[in-house]
Order: structure tokens, then C-alpha cells, then sequence
């Protein structure tokens, strides 16, 4: 993981990673940890500690196949949901925002 100066775009450091993850579809950040939803067989949202690099499965989301993950915001939510992520059905024509509490 490549950590970028804000300023001007240039590489601070480098943070290897305690495991690669495939098809990231889409990372924020919250409460210091990185959440990054993926589009793999398991739908998996990883959490990853932005210091040390370690990464760990925060849930599998297990959704219907064909399914595709568009991306993850971070918006803590009155009914307690902090994540939400946009899904693609497998027809490309239903789409679900769903929302995540943890």
C-alpha cells in the first residue's frame, strides 16, 4: 500500500500488506482502519490496518452470483449502518445500495 503526501502526490512510504487482496472495487477510511469492499466469489469487505499493514476479513457479504461491488462510503447512519455499498445484479439491471453495521 502506497501512502501519498496530499500536497503533491509523491510517495511517503510503502506499507506492505500482510496479504494481497484481489478485485478491490473500492476503499475508505474509518476510525483509523481501512475498509476495502471487493468483488470476489464471497463479496469480502477487508479491514486493514493502515500502519502495519495486516489485513483481516471484516465480513463476507455472500451475495447472490453474478453480483458485482461498485464501490464502499463510509456515512454512520441514525438506524447504526456505517458502511454502504452499491451492487450490480448479475442481470445488470437491478442495483441495491446496501447498508452495513458492525
Amino acid at each position: 500500500m502506497n501512502v501519498l503526501s496530499l500536497d503533491d502526490m509523491h510517495v511517503i512510504t510503502t506499507v506492505p500488506l500482510s496479504q494481497s487482496i484481489d478485485r478491490i472495487q473500492g476503499a475508505e477510511v474509518y476510525n483509523g482502519v481501512l475498509y476495502a469492499s471487493t468483488d470476489n466469489a464471497t463479496q469480502t469487505v477487508y479491514q486493514i490496518d493502515p500502519e502495519t499493514g495486516n489485513v483481516s476479513v471484516a465480513f463476507d457479504r455472500n451475495l447472490p452470483s453474478g453480483t458485482e461491488a461498485q464501490g464502499i462510503a463510509v456515512l454512520p447512519t441514525a438506524d447504526g449502518a456505517q458502511l454502504h455499498i452499491l451492487d450490480v445484479g448479475s442481470n445488470r439491471i437491478s442495483v441495491n445500495f446496501r447498508h452495513y453495521a458492525f
